[in-house]
Protein backbone atom coordinates (compact mmCIF):
# COMPACT_ATOMS: atom_id res chain seq x y z
CA UNK A 1 0.00 0.00 0.00
CA UNK A 2 0.99 3.39 -0.66
CA UNK A 3 2.55 5.64 2.68
CA UNK A 4 3.54 9.16 2.92
CA UNK A 5 6.57 9.95 0.71
CA UNK A 6 9.70 9.23 3.39
CA UNK A 7 13.34 11.14 2.41
CA UNK A 8 16.42 9.12 2.43
CA UNK A 9 19.40 11.44 1.52
CA UNK A 10 22.19 9.53 0.14
CA UNK A 11 25.98 10.25 -0.80
CA UNK A 12 28.02 8.39 -3.51
CA UNK A 13 31.08 8.34 -4.79
CA UNK A 14 30.99 8.10 -8.54
CA UNK A 15 34.59 8.89 -10.93
CA UNK A 16 36.21 9.85 -7.50
CA UNK A 17 33.33 12.58 -6.86
CA UNK A 18 31.19 12.71 -4.35
CA UNK A 19 27.43 12.94 -5.27
CA UNK A 20 24.41 13.87 -3.18
CA UNK A 21 20.63 12.90 -4.31
CA UNK A 22 17.09 12.40 -2.33
CA UNK A 23 15.76 8.75 -1.94
CA UNK A 24 11.60 9.12 -2.34
CA UNK A 25 10.10 5.56 -0.57
CA UNK A 26 6.53 5.60 -1.75
CA UNK A 27 5.71 1.98 -0.41
CA UNK A 28 4.37 -0.65 -2.94
CA UNK A 29 1.52 -0.72 -5.31
CA UNK A 30 0.17 -3.93 -6.74
CA UNK A 31 3.60 -5.72 -5.52
CA UNK A 32 6.40 -3.44 -6.86
CA UNK A 33 8.25 -0.74 -4.77
CA UNK A 34 7.42 2.72 -5.61
CA UNK A 35 11.07 4.53 -5.09
CA UNK A 36 11.79 7.72 -6.76
CA UNK A 37 15.26 9.67 -6.86
CA UNK A 38 15.86 13.68 -6.91
CA UNK A 39 18.68 15.52 -6.92
CA UNK A 40 17.57 18.11 -3.88
CA UNK A 41 15.52 18.08 -1.67
CA UNK A 42 12.87 20.13 -2.61
CA UNK A 43 12.39 18.27 -5.57
CA UNK A 44 12.06 14.70 -3.57
CA UNK A 45 9.38 16.63 -1.44
CA UNK A 46 7.61 18.01 -4.31
CA UNK A 47 7.52 14.66 -6.42
CA UNK A 48 6.63 12.62 -3.58
CA UNK A 49 3.54 14.95 -2.42
CA UNK A 50 2.56 14.68 -5.79
CA UNK A 51 2.73 11.07 -6.88
CA UNK A 52 1.00 10.29 -3.11
CA UNK A 53 -1.76 13.13 -4.00
CA UNK A 54 -2.25 10.83 -7.29
CA UNK A 55 -2.80 7.36 -5.62
CA UNK A 56 -5.02 9.11 -2.53
CA UNK A 57 -7.45 10.00 -5.30
CA UNK A 58 -7.28 6.61 -6.83
CA UNK A 59 -8.24 5.16 -3.68
CA UNK A 60 -4.64 3.39 -3.48
CA UNK A 61 -3.20 5.07 -0.54
CA UNK A 62 -2.80 3.89 2.81
CA UNK A 63 -4.71 6.00 5.66
CA UNK A 64 -3.03 6.89 8.38
CA UNK A 65 -5.41 6.86 11.43
CA UNK A 66 -5.62 8.60 14.91
CA UNK A 67 -5.87 7.02 18.32
CA UNK A 68 -9.12 8.18 18.17
CA UNK A 69 -10.24 6.68 14.69
CA UNK A 70 -8.59 2.82 15.24
CA UNK A 71 -10.74 2.58 18.59
CA UNK A 72 -13.77 3.23 16.47
CA UNK A 73 -12.77 1.15 14.02
CA UNK A 74 -11.92 -1.72 16.86
CA UNK A 75 -15.79 -1.04 17.83
CA UNK A 76 -16.95 -1.61 14.23
CA UNK A 77 -15.02 -5.08 13.90
CA UNK A 78 -17.37 -6.10 16.80
CA UNK A 79 -20.41 -5.06 15.74
CA UNK A 80 -19.32 -6.72 12.16
CA UNK A 81 -18.66 -9.67 13.96
CA UNK A 82 -21.56 -9.83 15.67
CA UNK A 83 -23.74 -10.05 13.19
CA UNK A 84 -21.36 -12.53 11.25
CA UNK A 85 -20.67 -10.28 8.28
CA UNK A 86 -17.11 -9.48 7.02
CA UNK A 87 -15.67 -6.38 6.53
CA UNK A 88 -15.01 -7.23 2.85
CA UNK A 89 -18.58 -8.01 2.01
CA UNK A 90 -20.22 -4.94 3.53
CA UNK A 91 -17.59 -3.15 0.98
CA UNK A 92 -19.00 -5.53 -1.84
CA UNK A 93 -22.68 -4.54 -0.58
CA UNK A 94 -21.94 -1.00 -0.40
CA UNK A 95 -20.31 -0.49 -3.69
CA UNK A 96 -23.27 -2.44 -5.33
CA UNK A 97 -25.92 -0.22 -4.12
CA UNK A 98 -23.87 2.63 -4.83
CA UNK A 99 -23.42 2.05 -8.59
CA UNK A 100 -27.21 0.64 -8.79
CA UNK A 101 -27.69 3.10 -11.17
CA UNK A 102 -30.64 4.85 -12.73
CA UNK A 103 -32.91 2.08 -13.48
CA UNK A 104 -35.65 4.77 -15.22
CA UNK A 105 -32.79 5.42 -17.87
CA UNK A 106 -34.18 5.12 -21.79
CA UNK A 107 -31.83 3.40 -24.19
CA UNK A 108 -31.45 7.12 -26.00
CA UNK A 109 -30.90 9.04 -22.86
CA UNK A 110 -27.79 6.60 -22.32
CA UNK A 111 -26.54 7.42 -25.44
CA UNK A 112 -26.97 10.78 -25.70
CA UNK A 113 -24.66 11.06 -21.86
CA UNK A 114 -21.99 8.49 -23.58
CA UNK A 115 -21.36 10.57 -26.63
CA UNK A 116 -21.52 13.98 -24.58
CA UNK A 117 -19.10 12.50 -22.43
CA UNK A 118 -16.72 11.32 -25.45
CA UNK A 119 -13.41 13.24 -25.23
CA UNK A 120 -12.73 16.35 -27.49
CA UNK A 121 -8.90 14.45 -28.10
CA UNK A 122 -10.38 11.76 -29.73
CA UNK A 123 -9.48 11.26 -33.17
CA UNK A 124 -12.01 12.62 -35.59
CA UNK A 125 -12.45 9.36 -37.82
CA UNK A 126 -12.89 7.76 -34.14
CA UNK A 127 -15.99 9.95 -33.09
CA UNK A 128 -17.52 9.61 -36.70
CA UNK A 129 -17.50 5.92 -36.12
CA UNK A 130 -18.85 6.28 -32.70
CA UNK A 131 -21.32 8.67 -33.72
CA UNK A 132 -22.25 5.83 -37.07
CA UNK A 133 -23.04 3.19 -34.69
CA UNK A 134 -24.95 5.28 -31.89
CA UNK A 135 -27.28 6.20 -34.57
CA UNK A 136 -27.98 2.75 -35.71
CA UNK A 137 -28.13 1.66 -32.14
CA UNK A 138 -30.66 4.19 -31.26
CA UNK A 139 -32.47 3.00 -34.60
CA UNK A 140 -32.69 -0.31 -33.85
CA UNK A 141 -32.85 -1.00 -30.14
CA UNK A 142 -35.54 2.28 -29.62
CA UNK A 143 -34.44 5.43 -28.02
CA UNK A 144 -37.43 5.32 -25.15
CA UNK A 145 -36.60 2.12 -24.47
CA UNK A 146 -35.95 1.87 -21.04
CA UNK A 147 -32.36 0.18 -20.85
CA UNK A 148 -33.56 -1.74 -17.45
CA UNK A 149 -35.85 -3.93 -19.65
CA UNK A 150 -33.41 -4.61 -21.99
CA UNK A 151 -31.69 -8.49 -21.91
CA UNK A 152 -29.02 -9.98 -24.51
CA UNK A 153 -32.21 -11.57 -25.92
CA UNK A 154 -33.32 -8.40 -27.00
CA UNK A 155 -29.76 -7.20 -28.18
CA UNK A 156 -28.52 -10.45 -30.13
CA UNK A 157 -30.74 -9.66 -33.14
CA UNK A 158 -29.61 -5.98 -33.33
CA UNK A 159 -26.17 -7.44 -33.51
CA UNK A 160 -26.98 -9.85 -36.03
CA UNK A 161 -28.60 -7.18 -38.44
CA UNK A 162 -25.69 -4.82 -37.95
CA UNK A 163 -22.66 -7.01 -37.75
CA UNK A 164 -23.87 -9.05 -40.63
CA UNK A 165 -22.56 -12.33 -41.48
CA UNK A 166 -18.58 -11.28 -40.77
CA UNK A 167 -17.49 -12.33 -37.35
CA UNK A 168 -15.35 -9.42 -37.55
CA UNK A 169 -18.17 -7.10 -38.62
CA UNK A 170 -20.29 -8.79 -35.90
CA UNK A 171 -17.47 -8.27 -33.15
CA UNK A 172 -16.68 -4.82 -34.10
CA UNK A 173 -19.99 -3.65 -33.46
CA UNK A 174 -20.37 -5.99 -30.03
CA UNK A 175 -17.75 -3.91 -29.22
CA UNK A 176 -18.98 -0.77 -29.62
CA UNK A 177 -22.39 -1.33 -27.76
CA UNK A 178 -20.43 -2.88 -25.21
CA UNK A 179 -18.67 0.12 -24.61
CA UNK A 180 -21.68 1.66 -24.51
CA UNK A 181 -23.19 -0.22 -21.55
CA UNK A 182 -19.64 -0.46 -19.28
CA UNK A 183 -19.37 3.72 -19.50
CA UNK A 184 -23.40 3.61 -18.45
CA UNK A 185 -22.54 0.66 -15.77
CA UNK A 186 -19.54 2.98 -14.24
CA UNK A 187 -21.46 6.38 -14.37
CA UNK A 188 -24.48 5.17 -12.40
CA UNK A 189 -26.35 5.53 -15.47
CA UNK A 190 -27.55 1.69 -16.00
CA UNK A 191 -27.50 -1.11 -13.71
CA UNK A 192 -25.88 -4.23 -15.74
CA UNK A 193 -25.03 -4.32 -18.89
CA UNK A 194 -26.70 -7.01 -20.88
CA UNK A 195 -24.34 -6.91 -24.08
CA UNK A 196 -21.68 -8.76 -21.63
CA UNK A 197 -24.30 -11.94 -21.86
CA UNK A 198 -23.49 -12.15 -25.47
CA UNK A 199 -20.81 -13.91 -26.85
CA UNK A 200 -18.12 -13.34 -29.59
CA UNK A 201 -18.12 -15.05 -32.84
CA UNK A 202 -15.06 -17.19 -33.79
CA UNK A 203 -12.96 -15.86 -36.53
CA UNK A 204 -13.01 -18.50 -39.03
CA UNK A 205 -9.48 -18.26 -40.83
CA UNK A 206 -9.93 -18.26 -45.15
CA UNK A 207 -7.34 -17.60 -47.48
CA UNK A 208 -7.27 -14.90 -49.62
CA UNK A 209 -8.87 -14.94 -52.90
CA UNK A 210 -6.86 -13.73 -55.38
CA UNK A 211 -6.59 -13.95 -59.23
CA UNK A 212 -4.13 -16.30 -61.87
CA UNK A 213 -2.09 -14.60 -64.52
CA UNK A 214 -4.50 -15.84 -66.92
CA UNK A 215 -7.35 -14.17 -65.25
CA UNK A 216 -5.90 -11.05 -64.34
CA UNK A 217 -4.95 -10.85 -68.99
CA UNK A 218 -8.60 -11.56 -69.37
CA UNK A 219 -9.98 -9.03 -66.86
CA UNK A 220 -7.57 -6.28 -68.47
CA UNK A 221 -8.14 -7.41 -71.95
CA UNK A 222 -11.79 -7.08 -71.34
CA UNK A 223 -12.37 -3.78 -69.68
CA UNK A 224 -9.47 -2.02 -72.06
CA UNK A 225 -11.40 -2.84 -74.41
CA UNK A 226 -14.75 -0.88 -73.11
CA UNK A 227 -15.77 2.84 -73.96
CA UNK A 228 -15.42 3.63 -70.25
CA UNK A 229 -11.88 2.36 -70.49
CA UNK A 230 -10.07 5.72 -69.92
CA UNK A 231 -11.75 6.92 -66.27
CA UNK A 232 -11.69 3.29 -64.61
CA UNK A 233 -8.62 1.37 -66.08
CA UNK A 234 -6.76 2.80 -63.58
CA UNK A 235 -8.33 1.70 -60.58
CA UNK A 236 -7.63 -1.72 -61.75
CA UNK A 237 -4.11 -1.18 -62.91
CA UNK A 238 -3.39 0.15 -59.47
CA UNK A 239 -5.18 -2.73 -57.54
CA UNK A 240 -3.51 -5.38 -59.38
CA UNK A 241 0.02 -4.17 -59.94
CA UNK A 242 0.19 -1.70 -56.60
CA UNK A 243 -1.79 -3.38 -54.15
CA UNK A 244 -3.83 0.00 -53.09
CA UNK A 245 -6.86 -0.41 -51.42
CA UNK A 246 -10.39 0.77 -53.20
CA UNK A 247 -10.11 4.06 -50.23
CA UNK A 248 -6.59 4.50 -51.06
CA UNK A 249 -7.53 4.85 -55.08
CA UNK A 250 -10.50 6.63 -54.66
CA UNK A 251 -8.04 9.42 -52.45
CA UNK A 252 -5.60 9.46 -54.90
CA UNK A 253 -4.74 11.95 -57.18
CA UNK A 254 -2.64 12.20 -60.49
CA UNK A 255 -0.24 14.50 -59.04
CA UNK A 256 0.72 11.69 -56.43
CA UNK A 257 1.67 9.54 -58.89
CA UNK A 258 5.72 10.31 -59.03
CA UNK A 259 6.63 9.30 -62.25
CA UNK A 260 10.20 10.21 -62.19
CA UNK A 261 10.85 8.77 -58.78
CA UNK A 262 8.74 5.60 -59.79
CA UNK A 263 6.43 5.82 -56.33
CA UNK A 264 3.23 6.70 -55.48
CA UNK A 265 2.49 8.47 -52.12
CA UNK A 266 -0.72 7.46 -50.73
CA UNK A 267 -2.39 9.85 -47.75
CA UNK A 268 -4.18 8.72 -44.88
CA UNK A 269 -7.70 10.50 -44.89
CA UNK A 270 -7.98 13.50 -43.14
CA UNK A 271 -9.30 12.99 -39.72
CA UNK A 272 -7.87 9.41 -39.79
CA UNK A 273 -5.57 9.95 -36.85
CA UNK A 274 -3.07 13.11 -35.41
CA UNK A 275 0.39 13.03 -37.06
CA UNK A 276 0.34 9.92 -39.49
CA UNK A 277 2.59 9.97 -42.33
CA UNK A 278 1.58 8.99 -45.20
CA UNK A 279 2.74 5.78 -46.99
CA UNK A 280 4.73 4.83 -50.11
CA UNK A 281 4.71 2.05 -52.77
CA UNK A 282 6.55 1.39 -55.73
CA UNK A 283 5.43 2.47 -59.30
CA UNK A 284 6.78 -0.69 -61.08
CA UNK A 285 7.25 -1.39 -64.38
CA UNK A 286 4.24 -3.49 -65.01
CA UNK A 287 1.97 -0.87 -64.02
CA UNK A 288 3.82 2.01 -65.44
CA UNK A 289 3.11 0.66 -68.94
CA UNK A 290 -0.41 -0.33 -68.54
CA UNK A 291 -1.29 2.83 -66.51
CA UNK A 292 0.89 5.25 -68.95
CA UNK A 293 -1.71 5.67 -71.64
CA UNK A 294 -4.20 7.12 -68.89
CA UNK A 295 -2.19 9.18 -67.19
CA UNK A 296 -3.29 13.39 -66.60
CA UNK A 297 -1.45 15.90 -65.21
CA UNK A 298 -3.48 16.44 -62.24
CA UNK A 299 -7.35 15.37 -61.04
CA UNK A 300 -8.97 12.40 -59.22
CA UNK A 301 -9.02 9.03 -60.51
CA UNK A 302 -12.29 8.97 -61.24
CA UNK A 303 -15.52 7.94 -59.23
CA UNK A 304 -15.60 5.13 -57.04
CA UNK A 305 -19.72 3.91 -57.59
CA UNK A 306 -19.39 4.11 -61.31
CA UNK A 307 -15.93 2.10 -61.39
CA UNK A 308 -17.70 -0.67 -59.02
CA UNK A 309 -20.50 -0.56 -61.83
CA UNK A 310 -18.01 -0.66 -64.78
CA UNK A 311 -16.22 -3.87 -62.81
CA UNK A 312 -19.15 -5.98 -62.14
CA UNK A 313 -20.22 -5.08 -66.14
CA UNK A 314 -17.18 -7.19 -67.13
CA UNK A 315 -18.04 -10.52 -67.69
CA UNK A 316 -14.35 -11.87 -67.12
CA UNK A 317 -14.16 -10.57 -63.76
CA UNK A 318 -15.48 -13.05 -60.24
CA UNK A 319 -17.90 -11.56 -58.37
CA UNK A 320 -16.44 -13.26 -55.30
CA UNK A 321 -14.30 -10.95 -54.12
CA UNK A 322 -14.03 -6.83 -53.94
CA UNK A 323 -10.33 -7.27 -52.04
CA UNK A 324 -8.96 -9.46 -54.87
CA UNK A 325 -7.24 -7.18 -56.52
CA UNK A 326 -4.84 -6.21 -53.65
CA UNK A 327 -4.78 -9.92 -52.71
CA UNK A 328 -3.27 -10.73 -56.08
CA UNK A 329 -0.57 -8.07 -55.92
CA UNK A 330 0.58 -9.35 -52.45
CA UNK A 331 0.21 -12.57 -52.94
CA UNK A 332 2.39 -12.27 -56.79
CA UNK A 333 4.71 -9.88 -55.12
CA UNK A 334 6.02 -11.92 -52.46
CA UNK A 335 6.19 -15.06 -54.72
CA UNK A 336 8.25 -13.43 -57.05
CA UNK A 337 10.55 -11.78 -54.54
CA UNK A 338 10.30 -14.34 -51.48
CA UNK A 339 11.33 -10.92 -49.18
CA UNK A 340 8.87 -10.23 -46.35
CA UNK A 341 9.66 -7.34 -45.57
CA UNK A 342 9.84 -5.84 -49.06
CA UNK A 343 6.72 -6.60 -49.76
CA UNK A 344 4.64 -5.71 -46.03
CA UNK A 345 6.21 -2.62 -47.11
CA UNK A 346 4.40 -2.41 -50.21
CA UNK A 347 1.21 -3.43 -48.60
CA UNK A 348 1.64 -0.93 -45.67
CA UNK A 349 2.33 -3.48 -43.08
CA UNK A 350 4.98 -1.86 -41.03
CA UNK A 351 3.79 -2.47 -37.84
CA UNK A 352 2.44 -6.19 -38.07
CA UNK A 353 4.52 -7.90 -41.08
CA UNK A 354 2.80 -11.58 -39.76
CA UNK A 355 -0.26 -9.73 -41.55
CA UNK A 356 1.58 -10.34 -44.63
CA UNK A 357 3.04 -13.49 -43.59
CA UNK A 358 0.22 -15.62 -42.82
CA UNK A 359 -2.23 -14.88 -45.72
CA UNK A 360 0.34 -14.25 -48.73
CA UNK A 361 3.02 -16.93 -47.93
CA UNK A 362 3.33 -20.10 -50.52
CA UNK A 363 -0.43 -19.05 -52.56
CA UNK A 364 1.24 -18.76 -55.84
CA UNK A 365 4.74 -20.34 -56.93
CA UNK A 366 7.59 -18.77 -58.66
CA UNK A 367 6.51 -19.48 -62.51
CA UNK A 368 2.97 -17.80 -61.69
CA UNK A 369 4.11 -14.83 -60.18
CA UNK A 370 6.56 -14.52 -63.34
CA UNK A 371 3.80 -15.04 -65.56
CA UNK A 372 1.47 -12.39 -63.65
CA UNK A 373 4.05 -9.71 -63.86
CA UNK A 374 5.32 -10.36 -66.96
CA UNK A 375 1.74 -8.98 -68.60
CA UNK A 376 1.79 -5.72 -70.74
CA UNK A 377 -0.86 -4.19 -72.67
CA UNK A 378 -1.75 -5.23 -76.07
CA UNK A 379 -0.50 -3.15 -79.16
CA UNK A 380 -4.06 -1.68 -79.50
CA UNK A 381 -3.70 -0.25 -75.89
CA UNK A 382 -1.00 2.31 -76.29
CA UNK A 383 2.71 2.94 -76.24
CA UNK A 384 4.14 3.48 -72.88
CA UNK A 385 6.62 6.81 -73.25
CA UNK A 386 8.67 8.02 -70.11
CA UNK A 387 7.66 10.41 -68.84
Amino acid sequence: MIHKPSLTKRIRVINGAATVDWRVSLGTHAGKKIILFRQTRAEAKAVGNATYARYSKQGDAAIVLTPEQITDAIAAFRILDGHAITLTELARQHVAQTRKGNTKATFGELMDAYLDGLSADLSATYLRTTRHYAKHFAANVGRETPCAALSPSDLKPVLDEMGGTSAKSYNNTRNALNTVFTWGVNAGMVQTNPVAGIAKKNKIYKEPAFFNAGQVADILNEAAATEDAAPYMPWLVLGFFCGLRSAEIARLRWEDIKWDDSIIRIEKPKGYTHGVKPRFTTLNDTAREWLWPHRREAGTLGDGVGFYRWRDGLQCHPKWSNNAMRHTFATMHYALHNNLALTAAEMGHYENVRTTLEHYRGLATRRDAEAFWALRPPASYGVCREP
